[in-house]
C-alpha cells in the first residue's frame, strides 16, 4: 500500500481494526521517525527571562484579560535598577507570552516576593520579605498594584527579628489574607522557635487582625486558598506535622486536618464545592508503600475538613508538587519538579511536570519538561479560555537561550486539546499515528494513558484508534 492510499483511507477513517493495528506495529520510514509525542504535550507557548545572575519566577494570578501576573526575584537588573541583593520583580505578560510591563523594586539588601493574589480592578496583591536595613533579618511585605504596574501602596510589618509573608488569597470583599512565618512576637507571644501568622489587609492596605500561633518547634507557613465564603483555608507545618485548617472571615479557626509526619503541604486550590484540593511531598511511607526518597501528594477535603481521597505519585527519585490551579470542570492542575522518569524521559538535574487530576482524585495526563540543567515549575494560574500557565525557573535553555545562572520561564497549555491530534497540528492524519507510535516505543504516559488500566499495552493501540474514529469536536 501506497503513502497516499494510506493517507486517504486514514482521511476517510475506513481502515478494519486489525488490519490498522498491523500496519502500525511496522516500522516506519525513518524520516517520519523525527516525529515524536513531545508535540502532544499541549504547550502553546514558552518564554524564557532572565539576567547574567539568578531569576526565579515564584507566583502567578491571572489578571483578568485572559494574561498573567507573574513575580519572584533578581540578582541582577530585570525591570529596572538594581537597588542591591535580591530585588522583587513584578510583571505582566498577555495571553501570547508577550510581557506587557516589568518593575522591579526593593531596598539595599535582599527582597522577593513568594506571593500573588488578584485584586480589584485587574491590580495584583504581592507578597514576601524585604530586608531594608542591615540589622533586621527581614520583615514581611503586602502591597498592591494596579493593572498598569504602578504600586498603589506598600506595607512592611516585622518583629526585628526575621518575619516573612509565603502566600496571600483574597478575602471576597476588595482585601487579602496574608499568610507568613516569624521569629518573634507578631500576632501575638512566640510559642517557640517559630510561628506561622496570618492577618487580613482591606483593599487600603489596612490591617484588620492578624493571629500567630505553633509550637516549640520550628513552624513554616505555606499557602493558602479562599473557602468561597468568605473565609480562608490555610496550610501549615508545625512540629513535622502538616495542617490544613479552615479559618473563618474573623479569623477564627473552624478546622484543623493534621497528617503524617514528614508530609508537606505547598499548595491549596478550592474544589468549586466549599472544600480544597491539597498538593505537597511526603518522605514518609504512604499506605504501606515505601517512600525512597521523596514522593509527591494529592489529597482533597471537603468544607469540614473530611478527607475525601489522598494519592501518592512519583518515583524511585525525588519527587514533589509545588503549585495547583482549579481546571474549571471540578478537577485540579497540578506542577512541580521531579528527578526521575514521571511524566516522561527524565532531561536531567530536576524536570519540571504538569498533570491534570479529576475531581475524583484520578489522574487525567502527565507531561514532564526540562532540559539536561535543573528546570522546575513553581506556580500555576487559569488563563481564563480553559488553559494553564505555568512559571517556575530553570538552569538551561528551556524557552530560549539561557542568560545565565537560573532564568524565569513562563509557558502556556491548553488542558483540553483532542486527545488523537498526536503531533497537536490540528488535522488527524497518518502522522498522528506515527506521533502515537513513537510515544508508545518510549512508554511515554500520553501513549499509555489512553485506557483506564496502567499498562502499556495493545488495548492502547485500540483505544487510540476508537478516539482517532471518533474525530476531534
Amino acid at each position: 500500500m501506497t503513502l497516499t492510499t494510506f493517507r486517504s483511507l486514514l482521511s476517510l477513517r475506513a481502515l478494519a481494526p486489525l488490519a490498522l493495528l498491523a500496519l502500525m506495529a511496522a516500522p516506519f520510514p525513518a524520516p517520519y521517525s523525527l516525529v515524536s509525542a513531545a508535540h502532544a504535550q499541549n504547550q502553546l507557548w514558552i518564554t524564557q527571562f532572565g539576567t547574567q545572575q539568578s531569576d526565579v519566577a515564584r507566583a502567578l494570578t491571572p489578571d483578568g484579560a485572559g494574561g498573567v501576573m507573574v513575580a519572584g526575584w533578581t540578582d541582577g537588573i530585570l525591570g529596572g535598577q538594581s537597588a542591591g541583593g535580591f530585588d522583587t520583580f513584578l510583571a505582566r505578560h498577555d495571553s501570547a507570552g508577550n510581557q506587557l510591563w516589568i518593575r522591579q523594586f526593593g531596598f539595599e539588601f535582599d527582597d522577593r516576593a513568594f506571593a500573588l493574589a488578584p485584586a480589584n480592578a485587574g491590580g495584583v496583591f504581592i507578597a514576601g520579605i524585604t530586608r531594608s536595613l542591615p540589622f533586621r533579618l527581614g520583615d514581611a511585605f503586602v502591597a498592591r498594584y494596579d493593572s498598569a504596574g504602578n504600586q498603589l501602596w506598600f506595607r512592611h510589618f516585622g518583629t526585628g527579628c526575621l518575619d516573612w509573608a509565603t502566600a496571600l488569597a483574597p478575602d471576597g470583599a476588595g482585601g487579602v489574607f496574608v499568610l507568613g512565618t516569624t521569629f518573634g512576637n507578631l500576632g501575638g507571644p512566640s510559642a517557640g522557635r517559630t510561628d506561622v501568622f496570618l492577618a487580613r489587609y482591606d483593599g487600603a492596605g489596612n490591617q484588620i487582625w492578624i493571629r500567630q500561633w505553633g509550637d516549640f518547634g520550628f513552624d513554616r507557613a505555606w499557602a493558602l486558598a479562599p473557602d468561597g465564603a468568605g473565609g480562608v483555608m490555610v496550610a501549615v507545618t508545625i512540629s513535622g506535622y502538616a495542617f490544613v485548617g479552615r479559618y473563618s472571615a474573623a479569623g477564627d479557626r473552624l478546622w484543623n486536618h493534621q497528617f503524617d509526619e514528614g508530609s508537606f503541604v505547598s499548595s491549596l486550590a478550592p474544589d468549586g464545592a466549599g472544600g480544597v484540593i491539597l498538593a505537597g511531598w511526603t518522605e514518609a511511607d504512604f499506605g504501606g508503600v515505601p517512600t525512597v526518597k521523596s514522593d509527591a501528594i494529592l489529597a482533597r477535603l471537603d468544607s469540614a475538613g473530611n478527607r475525601l481521597w489522598i494519592r501518592k505519585f512519583g518515583t524511585s527519585a525525588s519527587d514533589s508538587a509545588r503549585a495547583l490551579a482549579p481546571d474549571g470542570a471540578g478537577g485540579v492542575l497540578v506542577a512541580g519538579s521531579t528527578a526521575g522518569n514521571l511524566g516522561g524521559p527524565h532531561a536531567g538535574g530536576w524536570d519540571a511536570f504538569l498533570a491534570r487530576y479529576d475531581g475524583a482524585g484520578d489522574r487525567l495526563w502527565i507531561r514532564q519538561f526540562g532540559t539536561s540543567e535543573d528546570d522546575v515549575a513553581s506556580a500555576l494560574a487559569p488563563d481564563g479560555p480553559g488553559g494553564v500557565m505555568v512559571a517556575g525557573w530553570t538552569d538551561g535553555s528551556l524557552g530560549g537561550p539561557s542568560a545565565g545562572g537560573w532564568d524565569a520561564f513562563l509557558a502556556r497549555y491548553e488542558i483540553d486539546s483532542c486527545y488523537p491530534d498526536c503531533d497537536f497540528n490540528g488535522v488527524l492524519d497518518i502522522f498522528d499515528f506515527l506521533c502515537f507510535q513513537n510515544s508508545f516505543v518510549l512508554g511515554e504516559p500520553y501513549a499509555c494513558e489512553c485506557d483506564p488500566d496502567p499498562a502499556c499495552d495493545i488495548f492502547d493501540f485500540i483505544c487510540f484508534q476508537n478516539a482517532f474514529v471518533g474525530g476531534c469536536p
